[in-house]
């Protein structure tokens, strides 16, 4: 069906590894017949390659290149026996699979720019969105003040020069400011770097074993019981970490969610893209929603009723982002949002006027300003900002204090795992039952 019906990604797919398609697509010439035609297209190295990369993302491999298939000769191993002998060696400690190696320390240059890009999101792109009124005055006042003094001499505006100032001095501080904290990342994002706990990397790799996880290279997928591929769910997560932090350090939490019927994905931002830094412009934008979505529903054939987005710290303050952009490009059904210890509202678009049903553990009370009016608040004592994973002591953005710390991180996890998943499945908070 994929090759009579000249699927655009199959067909570039094909070209990019040398089979040669004319301008009529998959049409046959016409000195062969139909059968023969689909049969050389099907063994082709390039369609053996394209199935053997399904079956990879199906199983949670490392997708194989050209080099790696199998050859088709007599005596030679057969592709499952090739794949199988990948996909059975022992992961290491880090809970990384096999083929693959654990995220290495970006270069200072990768650090630099990922620095620009994280702090420009932050101290320019989430400020002027918040204040598009005031952002847009403030530019056409410049711009008209440019304008004016290209066309009149003589005294100028005295509130078009003086908005002329002050738009010179904002764009100043930011830039220099910007500059500054990039430089400074160099030597922060190596530093303030979080890996997982040995235990979540364990309860990750028990998962994996037991058939409940799979690592694609979009992300970590931890799976409902009894669920496999061609099933249908009825909850899925698609999970934002916090900035700096192994994503690997959710599995426990995560995994806890998965056993009351939820399906998680976990967005992969190590590098070489995205350096565990979450913003748009490395990767972790709507696009990234719309292509695991895409993944999940097509290439594992898992069906999914309600889609719900999920963060943690910085991930969390992308996630409002996501939210947003979402609400203003689609008029599809009230969606979820759930923000797990949210930064500074400074860090989080304003979500005030979305049509969305909002969740939020350990935010602060400033923060209710940008949310809806029925956005739910909790609060979970005893823990600090990495309780929600087994990493830390967190150190960056938010330095935790291990003096807030008085339950261990199974009974701090316990209470936000059943507040999640009340939320999600729409029940009455377990807190709130009486015995």
């Amino acid at each position: 069906k994929l090759i009579n019906g000249g699927n655009d990604k199959f067909l570039s797919f094909m070209q990019e590894h040398g089979y040669n398609i004319s301008n009529t697509g998959l049409m046959c010439p016409a000195a062969e017949t139909i059968r023969t035609h689909i049969k050389t297209i099907y063994n082709h190295d390039a369609a053996r390659l394209y199935r053997e990369v399904l079956k990879a993302r199906v199983e949670g491999r490392p997708e194989p290149s050209m080099k790696d298939l199998p050859r088709e000769k007599s005596g030679a191993k057969s592709s499952i026996s090739t794949l199988d002998r990948t996909s059975n060696v022992k992961h290491s400690s880090t809970g990384f699979t096999a083929g693959t190696r654990p995220s290495n320390l970006p270069s200072p240059t990768q650090r630099l720019v990922g620095g620009f890009k994280y702090w420009f999101y932050r101290l320019v792109s989430i400020p002027t969105r918040n204040n598009r009124c005031a952002s847009t005055s403030l530019l056409a006042a410049y711009a008209l003040n440019k304008l004016a003094s290209k066309t009149i001499h003589g005294n100028e505006n005295a509130i078009l020069s003086l908005s002329n100032k002050i738009f010179v001095s904002i764009s100043i501080t930011a830039s220099s400011s910007i500059l500054l904290l990039s430089c400074l990342s160099i030597r922060w994002f190596k530093i303030h770097r979080q890996e997982s706990f040995k235990s979540a990397s364990n309860a990750f790799q028990q998962r994996v074993n037991n058939g409940r996880a799979k690592r694609n290279p979009l992300y970590d997928l931890y799976l409902p019981p009894n669920a496999t591929v061609g099933s249908n769910v009825s909850k899925a997560v698609i999970f934002y970490p916090d900035i700096l932090v192994d994503k690997t350090a959710y599995a426990s939490v995560v995994g806890k969610l998965s056993d009351a019927g939820i399906l998680v994905a976990i967005v992969n931002l190590d590098p070489p893209a995205a350096m565990r830094i979450p913003t748009p412009y490395t990767g972790a934008g709507p696009n990234s929603v719309l292509k695991i979505g895409f993944e999940i529903n097509n290439l594992l054939g898992i069906g999914v009723d309600e889609w719900i987005l999920m963060g943690h710290g910085q991930g969390a303050s992308v996630v409002t982002d996501i939210a947003k952009t979402i609400a203003q490009k689609s008029q599809r059904r009230k969606q979820k949002v759930i923000l797990w210890s949210p930064l500074t509202p400074s860090t989080c678009l304003d979500l005030s006027k979305c049509d969305a049903s909002i969740m939020a553990v350990n935010g602060t009370e400033t923060l209710k300003r940008k949310m809806p009016p029925d956005a739910v608040f909790c609060n979970v004592s005893g823990g600090n900002h990495s309780s929600f994973a087994h990493y830390g002591p967190s150190s960056f953005p938010v330095k935790d204090k291990e003096a807030d710390r008085t339950k261990t991180l199974d009974e701090l996890q316990k209470e936000i795992k059943e507040l999640t998943v009340d939320f999600i499945l729409d029940r009455e908070p377990s807190r709130n039952k009486k015995d």
